[in-house]
């Protein structure tokens, strides 16, 4: 069970995201798929995921999915 609300998540929007984006992003990891679809991987609360998502709305990004892990 995830301690206060916190669980990991993984964040997939559709294509490449622009580097400038990126440090409005912080504590997350980046990395591209195999597709050319930004993927990003951290650590928190459901108040700062829906902030992310959001952001993501804002700056204009697809959203593909969102994946959440126990942690552990």
């Amino acid at each position: 069970m995830a301690t206060d609300g916190i669980y990991r998540y993984e964040i997939r929007v559709k294509g490449e995201m622009q580097e400038y984006w990126l440090s409005r992003f912080s504590g997350l990891d980046f990395s591209l798929d195999t597709e050319g679809n930004t993927c990003m991987l951290g650590s928190m609360d459901q108040a700062t995921l829906f902030g992310i998502l959001n952001l993501i709305c804002d700056i204009g990004m697809r959203l593909d999915w969102v994946m959440r892990h126990e942690m552990e």
